[in-house]
């Protein structure tokens, strides 16, 4: 997938995906509607870099609507938005799933936000969900591979833990729940800190 860095709006957009791109770029802002894969993890570090470097000092908004993807692609753009000098703003929408909700938890605080109607689940339906018998894993790619899971699952479970102030045991369990939260819910459970009720200001508009 490629991005395009406009000088002008296009008038007549050929490819939507990519003029929503444009669009949001200019406003340095970041959204993550897809299966988080390979090439979209890649996509989206390269942005939160260069949005860090050209204005380090501003807030950086990420709007989610994700079904989530493979943890061990999650993760680095977790670990971006905690060791970035810049505060990022997340944004929940729409329904948000397994790694995209470890994405949305892990905005600067007091800077996690969601609409009111948004469904939040931490289950991961891509990754082994320790229900998959072992039996299964009889050669030794697989048994390496289910060990990679299983230390990605961990590494995400202690982020988790640690940004909700859950019991790992808890979030563990989560994980494997296919269930959804509410936005109330989410709230409870300390994945966000506010509930939207208002229209958000653009603060270059201020």
């Amino acid at each position: 997938m490629s991005i395009i860095f406009p000088d002008e709006r296009p008038k007549v957009p050929q490819n939507r995906r990519q003029w929503v791109e444009q669009l949001v770029f200019r406003k340095e802002v970041i959204l993550i509607c897809e299966e988080i894969d390979q090439e979209i993890s890649d996509k989206i570090c390269n942005l939160m870099l260069a949005f860090a470097i050209e204005r380090p000092n501003q807030t950086q908004v990420i709007y989610i609507n994700s079904p989530g993807g493979y943890i061990k692609y999650a993760l680095p753009i977790y670990d971006l938005m905690q060791y970035l000098p810049t505060t990022f703003m997340t944004i929940g929408f729409g329904n948000i799933a397994g790694t995209a909700t470890l994405l949305l938890l892990g905005g600067g605080i007091n800077k996690r936000l969601i609409l009111p109607h948004t469904k939040v689940s931490l289950y991961n339906h891509l990754d082994y969900n320790f229900k998959t018998p072992l039996s299964d894993f009889d050669t030794e790619d697989s048994k390496r591979e289910l060990k990679e899971v299983i230390t990605n699952f961990d590494q995400a479970a202690n982020s988790i833990a640690k940004r909700t102030g859950l019991n790992k045991t808890i979030v563990f369990g989560c994980m494997n729940d296919q269930g959804y939260l509410s936005a109330e819910e989410a709230k409870y459970y300390k994945i966000v800190d506010e509930i939207i009720t208002e229209k958000l200001i653009d603060e270059d508009e201020d």
